[in-house]
């Protein structure tokens, strides 16, 4: 009776499920975190990737990643087509766990546009990225829990790997490895031993005056 075709209204304040698998390790740094602020792991989550989401550090140095235009404030960083894959960045090993965070609507978009940039299909593959800068960012740590000492995070368990930043120059024009310079090396090598070669001219009839002469003396 007009309830099917009515739109349904979402509540502004309703919470939103994301569940990235991540190594193990983030949980202990996450627990460390947790336990100093007194507050669930999850909550710590959401600050790290809300902190992340909105600096705009950390969208530079996503910006490579980026297949999409991305929207900040008044910047747009514009995508392109030889944006690297974000699997790459988030690539783990070891053993990994689901990691539930729950998040406001507006978190949930921003996080939803940032997937779409990256061109990813997966929501966990752009939130685990965010998570991941996050917590390899001593200054974003701080500003989650500003008293903390981040080396303590660390302590008995493995540090975390320092961040990569790419540039578009390098992705549009990679740098070649040693095997791949060796084998142009002997491709050019060969190429020099064939023009070194000498040749005898070709001889075709060129009939003038009933005579037979080379073709190079009509040059």
């Amino acid at each position: 009776m007009g309830m099917n075709s009515a739109s349904r209204k979402v509540r502004s304040d309703k919470k939103h499920s994301i569940a990235p698998y991540v190594p193990d390790t983030y949980r202990v740094w996450i627990h460390r975190i947790a336990r100093h602020l007194e507050i669930p792991e999850g909550e710590v989550g959401v600050r790290l990737i809300e902190c992340a989401v909105k600096s705009e550090e950390c969208i530079r140095f996503f910006s490579p990643y980026f297949k999409r235009n991305f929207s900040y404030g008044n910047q747009v960083f514009l995508g392109h087509e030889y944006a690297a894959l974000i699997d790459s960045y988030i690539e783990i090993n070891g053993k990994r766990d689901r990691f539930k965070v729950r998040v406001n609507k507006c978190l949930y978009d921003k996080i939803s546009e940032f997937q779409i940039a990256l061109g990813s299909s997966f929501l966990s593959h752009a939130t685990h990225a965010l998570l991941r800068y996050g917590l390899h960012t001593k200054d974003m740590v701080h500003r989650v829990a500003p008293n903390i000492n981040y080396d303590d995070l660390f302590y008995n368990a493995p540090i975390p790997r320092p961040h990569t930043q790419l540039f578009i120059t390098d992705l549009a024009f990679p740098k070649k490895t040693k095997e791949k310079l060796e084998k142009d090396k002997v491709k050019a090598i060969h190429i020099v031993q064939e023009s070194d070669r000498i040749y005898d001219p070709k001889r075709i009839d060129v009939t003038e005056n009933n005579q037979k002469r080379s073709v190079w003396s009509v040059l």
